[in-house]
């Protein structure tokens, strides 16, 4: 069989100009709420419902006691014509089928803790799969919402394979 190589420094050289913007504390949306009534969330956060609302997305959640003191708990992508009602199912509103985070956004709230937000823009749209798989790898240690990454982090441990480095899994 033939095999098709991609240069993997160009990629990643992209892909880390990405996780810059989107682990940059500094780049938080915090999300306003007063209640979890879908209505009221959309009311309050139109703003960043409009800028995810039509583009290929990968975004990062986000828990703190504040804006300064937040860390990053989970990293998702979204494509374009969902990406709007992604943000809202682990903001506000969940289908159940949905891996969406609300339960865990509910359980910080509650605890008076705030939630924020961090998005880029993908292009092209079938780019933002392969760097949400990138960036979870990567970051998975400090990703603690995120099950798959701690799965390939798992996996990459028993089967001794980078899965951030241009090498595939066996």
């Amino acid at each position: 069989m033939e095999s098709i190589r991609f240069n993997t420094a160009t990629i990643e050289a992209i892909f880390e100009e990405a996780e810059r913007i989107l682990l940059d504390n500094t780049n938080i949306t915090e999300a306003l709420y007063t209640d979890f009534n879908p209505d009221t969330f959309d009311a309050l956060n139109a703003e960043l419902l409009s800028r995810a609302a039509g583009n290929a997305i990968v975004y990062c959640l986000w828990s703190g006691k504040g804006r300064g003191s937040m860390a990053a708990k989970y990293i998702g992508h979204a494509a374009g014509n969902i990406s709007r009602q992604r943000i809202r199912a682990h903001l506000t509103r969940k289908n159940e089928r949905t891996g969406a985070q609300l339960d865990k956004v509910k359980a910080v709230l509650q605890e008076g803790h705030c939630i924020g937000i961090t998005m880029v823009r993908i292009e092209p749209p079938y780019m933002r799969k392969a760097l949400e798989e990138w960036l979870i790898a990567k970051n998975s240690a400090s990703l603690s919402w995120n099950r798959t990454g701690k799965i390939k982090v798992l996996l990459t441990k028993v089967l001794g394979s980078n899965p951030t480095s241009s090498s595939p899994l066996p």
